[in-house]
């Protein structure tokens, strides 16, 4: 029992290690100063968000690019509240359009067919976009030939402590998205901020495959892209370029929407994604059993391996939030050393059974 949990356990901080390694080894390129070549259309589909699309649409008139080089499509899915009171006097580049279908895909799918642009961005209605956003996404495109790039997304700045661990928990998912592309296995990235040339959607099919799917507009996009052009998908690790987004109110709403990212780790069509979900259930089971043993009776060796992991997430964490501008919360990240693990299991339990809900819509497991 104790060799077992030793070996799973120094497996986890070689995982650890692997994981700050491919993080330091994301390339920065920088903005260049030459005029846009390509078009760009940002799709921002929205279901009842009045109450965050002024800030949205505030940020996005400040983009610091040509506006004759992009445009924006705010594209309504069914909404039921007040949000055309926010969308008076928009620029000319700026268009609202009603989605063809139901659901966040189809609405994506209905922005993109009305699109003029060669390269499709995409955020979310809660979202502020830096004023520097496409500059930075610009020489991946028009330099590096960037088939599809996902760029760093970070909670607004925060005071409660229910919002500092989200923070930590969502800087976690961010940083091994990134990192783990480094060492040729995509996993996670975000629809927040993710940009993709149209000639590649259209070439794997879109959201065909699972647009039946609330979720994974983003991740199952990146991973088709990346299986047909594997060293053209980027993680843009740039500081102008952090989309920022509201943390979860309430446990009931951070309950749902991640039992909803974690539903979709079945429907991964790779079978090392699928694997990589199941390894890491089985590293947060052997902390849970190595606490359990430890409280029993002393082993230094899985003293030592528990200690190893957590310098290694602090080093990893702590570099991950400061390229995204946030500061790494002690607290929260001490808090998190205690209940992740039970965190993951519960979620990784959960997304198998009953249902959760979404933009007032309720999906069944």
């Amino acid at each position: 029992m104790i060799l077992v949990l030793e070996i799973i356990l120094a497996s986890y901080v070689i995982f650890l290690i692997g994981l700050i390694a491919g993080w330091v080894r994301v390339e920065r390129h920088g903005e260049i100063s030459d005029s846009p070549r390509l078009y760009y259309s940002i799709i921002i589909p929205f279901r009842n968000e009045a109450k965050h699309l002024g800030s949205l649409i505030s940020s996005l008139k400040s983009i610091d690019f040509p506006a004759t080089k992009f445009e924006v499509i705010l594209v309504n899915d069914h909404s039921t509240d007040d949000f055309l009171n926010n969308l008076s006097g928009l620029p000319s580049n700026f268009i609202t359009i009603n989605a063809e279908g139901q659901g966040k895909k189809s609405a994506l799918a209905t922005g993109i067919r009305k699109s003029k642009g060669e390269v499709i961005v995409t955020t979310d209605a809660d979202c502020k976009i830096p004023e520097g956003w496409l500059s930075a996404l610009q020489p991946y495109f028009e330099k590096q030939k960037a088939r599809l790039v996902f760029g760093p997304v970070a909670f607004d700045q925060w005071s409660s402590f229910f919002k500092k661990v989200q923070q930590v928990e969502f800087a976690s998912l961010i940083g091994s998205g990134a990192a783990t592309l480094q060492w040729g296995l995509p996993t996670m990235c975000n629809g927040a901020n993710l940009a993709f040339l149209k000639t590649a959607f259209l070439e794997v099919g879109g959201y065909n495959d699972n647009v039946e799917l609330p979720s994974g507009d983003d991740e199952f996009l990146m991973h088709k892209i990346y299986a047909s052009a594997p060293e053209k998908v980027h993680y843009m690790k740039n500081k102008n370029a952090v989309v920022s987004t509201k943390p979860s109110g309430n446990w009931n709403a951070f309950f749902n929407q991640r039992k909803r990212w974690a539903s979709k780790w079945k429907n991964y069509m790779s079978i090392e994604n699928s694997l990589l979900a199941i390894l890491v259930a089985i590293f947060n089971l052997s902390i849970i059993a190595s606490t359990v043993v430890l409280m029993g009776k002393f082993y230094l060796s899985l003293a030592i391996l528990l200690i190893l992991k957590i310098v290694l997430e602090f080093i990893f964490l702590k570099s991950v939030l400061n390229s995204l501008t946030r500061k790494l919360s002690i607290t929260a990240f001490l808090f998190l050393q205690i209940c992740y693990p039970y965190y993951v299991v519960l979620f990784g339990l959960s997304a198998n059974f009953g249902s959760y809900s979404w933009k007032g819509r309720k999906h069944q497991l």
